[in-house]
């Protein structure tokens, strides 16, 4: 019952939405408005703006967005097409990452490895701020570096009311 028609496990690849006084932070931005299909299962991208709006916002609202790792399933909305020319989805967000990881993508000699340079790297450009380890974004939201799945990974660790959420890269939301 938990698979599509095709038979493959349907996976949650999206973000998260952390609301602050007047700040509205999107922790990784999803696959994007695509879809793929590998072994393991089926991305279907595509319903981030329309579960913002759903939720009450615009991209305008948007202040933060923060990377956690740079693989095409956690950019995926970081530009869209406009008027021919690419722009940043969220156009009054700050754009934060650690610097190890926007230097290993996007320092390559030749193309990135697993990012685009059209829809990711040039939009970015001269926009990215970069986070340290320990750092707090806001108040109890702290950036915690995890080398090893990529080399400038972060995770990010919520502590509010008596309870801690951390935000892991990769953690796959299913009802499996």
């Amino acid at each position: 019952q938990y698979l599509n028609k095709e038979k493959k496990l349907v996976n949650s690849i999206g973000s998260f939405l952390i609301e602050y006084k007047n700040e509205k932070i999107l922790i990784d931005l999803g696959v994007g408005d695509m879809h793929s299909s590998t072994p393991e299962g089926f991305s279907d991208g595509g319903d981030l703006l329309k579960n913002l709006k759903k939720a009450g916002y615009e991209p305008k609202d948007i202040t933060k967005v923060i990377y956690t790792h740079f693989h095409p399933d956690h950019v995926g909305w970081t530009s869209i097409e406009e008027n021919g020319k690419r722009v940043l989805t969220f156009p009054n967000a700050d754009y934060y990452s650690s610097k190890y990881e926007w230097d290993f993508w996007t320092n390559k000699i030749g193309e990135p490895i697993s990012i685009d340079p059209k829809t990711f790297k040039e939009p970015l450009e001269g926009k990215i701020k970069f986070l340290e380890d320990g750092q707090e974004i806001i108040p109890n939201l702290l950036v915690k570096f995890k080398f090893g799945h990529t080399p400038g990974l972060i995770n990010l660790i919520l502590n509010a009311d008596g309870k801690r959420i951390q935000f892991i890269y990769d953690l796959i939301h299913s009802d499996v």
